[in-house]
């Protein structure tokens, strides 16, 4: 019986080696695959996280806006909360260590809240404006940069002739925007 099966196939004695190369490569295409599958994940991670933390730095803002007496005292006073991409807060008073006024608190509030952005994040920067149709309610805009590209690996929309300056994100950033009424 052994001898009739080798009479069929008398030259079969194992794999050859362009199967084994055909073999090998269709492995590393799929780990290539795997692999791209991989860093696209963790973009979308980063950037997930990102932008929990702009949610999470705008709820900041807020609450030291509302425990701000000006603030609380006239809707008016959220204007003193207002910066613009940019802008660093130099020389605030160090309202810790004594009393302050609300306006010193404002400035205060601004050099801490955009100093721990800029930590959180580094290349990261943060526009705060009083909206147009409310003028108690705040644009807290926080931008981050997130390697030029979009979650899903496209390079961003450029900004549409008609879009708003105030709501426009600088190039080369990541915007998110939240509209806050202290």
């Amino acid at each position: 019986m052994l001898k009739r099966v080798h009479a069929l196939f008398p030259r079969q004695r194992g794999v050859s080696l362009i199967e084994s190369l055909v073999a090998m490569l269709i492995l590393a295409l799929g780990v290539l695959g795997l692999a791209g599958l991989q860093a696209g994940t963790l973009a979308q991670a980063r950037h997930a996280n990102a932008r929990a933390a702009a949610v999470q730095m705008a709820n900041d803002l807020l609450e030291r806006m509302q425990l701000n007496p000006l603030v609380r005292a006239a809707p008016a006073g959220t204007a003193s909360y207002q910066i613009d991409w940019g802008v660093h807060v130099d020389n605030a008073p160090d309202c810790q260590s004594g009393p302050c006024t609300g306006a010193q608190l404002a400035r205060h509030d601004l050099s801490r809240w955009k100093r721990s952005w800029q930590t959180a994040l580094p290349g990261a920067d943060a526009r705060v404006f009083v909206s147009r149709t409310d003028p108690r309610q705040l644009g807290v805009m926080l931008g981050w940069a997130d390697a030029g590209t979009t979650p899903f690996g496209q390079p961003p929309l450029p900004a549409a002739e008609g879009d708003d300056v105030e709501t426009r994100c600088p190039s080369g950033l990541t915007c998110h925007l939240v509209y806050v009424r202290p």
